[in-house]
Formats: structure tokens, C-alpha cells, sequence
């Protein structure tokens, strides 16, 4: 604890303290229970504060890795076990989860772990711990606990959702809140980001440029919408990903190796997606890629795309504000291992259903101003 010869003998002296370093030291080191307990007490009651440094001293190291530092576990001082109902009472005031993740690996005492373990909810950090924590077998069997609480899932199923994609979330302002396994995401309708990207080509007709909006057919397998024409390639944004990583679903779906800096920014669109099914609340990174090549080198590699189709611009306006029932798509269709040319009429029920916003609708336009060279577009 910090040197100081005028240290406070008495309760009523801590109410006079206003240094929160000094506080956290007698926090820390004092070995008169009734003074510590005040200094916690005191620590609590000031406002805009984490109690940032309660744990923060010398030899606790936490790696943020997946794995915490397992095999570096340190039990402390005497000083520091004497008393865990007060570093208990410390943990309860805490909402810094870079410093409860610090405890749960470090904190000497069980009581004083388990406390900070119910305020963190990072489900990486969880994960991590029912998984590779050897400090004693409680604390994964915990860990597993609280991650089925943060989840609100059952236990048998726990394996299985930590499978999957996880996919950073937010608040309806695009505040971060934290991470989620998608399924979860989906059931909870918590917002979440994607990238799309339209693909436009350019043909002169008649002496005038011509815009043409490529769409892709989902596979007759997919568990969403088979069959219907969507986004040329579109996808969801990992916890790792920044909005550039989605042009893998570009390679992914078609086949064909496209760079972040050759896609022309749209904005951001809000998607409020329903079914019977799933809440699916998106901010959706929108790009537009003009094209120079023909379809016909397209490559379905994932299984997702069976086919790719694209309309004019002038009859994608038509068709979406209610002007033509029916239009017509070409483009190029999976046969076994190979691409075939084909024609076919679509109507509106031949797309996926995307009906706040008049999303089909604004691409089409922008598709058509971007063709007469319009140089400032957002969708």
C-alpha cells in the first residue's frame, strides 16, 4: 500500500478521502477490516468510475487471446486473502469486463472468481474458460454455466451453437454490444452486419448507355428462399471482419477475385427482415461493382448460386414500382459442371422478399444514374 504517515484510523476519516488511488490502496492492503470495508464502500459510491485499478496491480497479466494464460496463474499475497467478502464487495461494483476476466483467471479465492464470472458476458472469454481453464475444474463447469445463461440455451445444445459463425452486435444506433453465435442473433433479432455487393455492366444501345443489374439465383437447397433471384453476392460480416473482408463472398459464391478498392461505396442500409423463423435486424454495407467483363467466367463454388441473371435498369424500375408485371432475365445457369445460357420471364415473386425500403427499386435507379456517369450516389 502507498507510504503515507497520516494513513486514517477511523471510518469517518476515509469519507474525508477524495485521492481514488489512495482509496484503491487501502482497498488493496489495509489490514483493518472496518477501514478497508469503508474504503470499498466509498469506491462504490463514486460515480464514473469502474473502480479501474482494483485488480490492476503488480504481476496480473491476462492474454485476450481465445486461450487465457492458463499455466500463469498467481495466488497472491497473505495480504490479499485475508480478506475476500471485501475484494467480493469490490467485484460487485465492477462493469469493466477486461478487469472480471482478470479475476476469474487470477483471484486466489472461489467466491470472489464466481462473482466476477456473473457480470461478464463476452461469450469468447466463456468459451475459452469451460474449455482450457486448469485453475480448478469448478471454473469450467461455471464457465459452461454462465455461457448457457448469456446464450439462454440449454446445455446439451451448447457445443453445437458455439460452432458456429460468431458475428458482432449492436445497439439499433450501431453501438457495439458485444458478440453472438448467428443463430442467436437471428432468434433474438439483434442487429448485426452485412456486406452486399450489386454487380452492373454497361452496354451502349441505340447510342445511349444502357445500365444492367446482375442477380444471383440461390441453390434449390438453401434453407432461406431457394430458387429466388438476390444480391449479385452478399453475406454476413464475422466478429474479425471489417466491411472490406466481405469481398470473399464475391470469391466465395462466384468465383471470381474482386478488390475492396474497385467497389464503389453506397452507404449503409437498415434491414428489418421477418419470418417465421428468425428476427433478422441488419445494417447492411452496400457496394456497387461496375463490371468490364462478361458472366460467363463465373465459377459457383460454394454450392449457395446456382445461377446469374441480370435485368436492364429500365425494366427493373418498371417491374418494382409497379409499372410491369413481368420482365425479362438472362444470364447463365449451373448444368453440372458447367455454365448454360438462358432466358426466362420473372415477375416480382421470383425475388426474395426485401420489402422495407424499396430495395430492388433504389439499386435499379442507382444502376441507371451511375450508367449516364452521375458521380455522387448512396443508397
Amino acid at each position: 500500500m502507498k507510504s503515507n504517515p497520516d494513513k486514517p484510523r477511523s471510518v469517518e476519516e476515509i469519507n474525508g478521502i477524495t485521492d481514488i488511488q489512495y482509496l484503491y490502496d487501502i482497498a488493496l492492503g489495509e489490514t483493518d477490516y472496518s477501514i478497508q470495508r469503508a474504503a470499498v464502500q466509498k469506491l462504490n459510491g463514486i460515480k464514473d468510475t469502474e473502480l479501474i485499478g482494483v485488480y490492476e496491480w503488480r504481476k496480473w497479466t491476462y492474454d485476450e487471446s481465445d486461450e487465457p494464460a492458463v499455466d500463469e496463474y498467481w495466488y497472491g499475497s497473505d495480504r490479499y486473502e485475508d480478506f475476500p467478502s471485501v475484494r467480493k464487495s469490490a467485484v460487485e461494483a465492477l462493469t469493466n469486463e477486461s478487469i472480471l476476466k482478470k479475476i476469474v483467471c487470477k483471484d486466489p479465492n472461489h467466491y470472489v472468481r464466481m462473482a466476477a464470472l456473473q457480470k461478464i458476458t463476452d461469450i469468447i472469454f466463456l468459451n475459452a474458460l469451460r474449455k482450457y481453464d486448469r485453475v480448478t475444474e469448478y471454473m469450467q463447469n461455471e464457465g459452461a454455466e454462465r455461457l448457457c445463461e448469456v446464450l439462454n440455451i440449454p446445455a446439451f445444445s451448447l457445443d453445437e451453437v458455439m460452432s458456429e459463425e460468431y458475428l458482432n452486435v449492436y445497439d439499433e444506433l450501431r453501438r457495439p454490444v458485444g458478440i453472438m453465435p448467428r443463430s442467436i442473433v437471428h432468434r433474438d433479432g439483434l442487429w448485426h452486419e452485412t456486406f452486399h455487393c450489386w454487380f452492373m455492366q454497361r452496354e451502349c444501345i441505340d447510342g445511349k448507355d444502357t445500365a444492367y443489374l446482375w442477380f444471383q439465383q440461390r441453390s434449390a437447397s438453401k434453407k432461406d428462399y431457394p430458387n429466388l433471384l438476390d444480391i449479385t453476392a452478399a453475406g454476413h460480416l464475422s466478429y474479425q471482419e471489417e466491411p472490406g473482408d466481405g469481398v470473399r463472398e464475391i470469391q466465395e459464391e462466384l468465383g471470381l477475385g474482386v478488390a475492396f478498392e474497385d467497389l464503389r461505396p453506397l452507404g449503409i442500409r437498415i434491414n428489418i427482415g421477418r419470418t417465421a423463423v428468425l428476427t433478422d435486424n441488419e445494417f447492411n454495407h452496400v457496394y456497387l461493382y461496375d463490371c468490364p467483363d462478361g458472366m460467363d467466367r463465373i465459377r459457383f463454388k460454394d454450392g449457395e448460386v446456382q445461377g446469374i441473371l441480370r435485368i436492364s435498369a429500365e425494366d427493373g424500375i418498371k417491374l418494382f414500382s409497379d409499372k410491369e408485371e413481368q420482365i425479362t432475365a438472362a444470364g447463365y445457369v449451373r448444368v453440372g459442371d458447367k455454365l448454360a445460357a438462358t432466358s426466362l420471364p420473372v415477375d416480382i415473386g421470383c425475388f426474395v422478399p426485401r420489402p422495407v425500403g424499396g430495395y430492388y427499386l433504389k439499386m435499379c435507379i442507382i444502376a441507371d444514374l451511375a450508367a449516364k456517369g452521375y458521380p455522387y450516389l448512396a443508397i
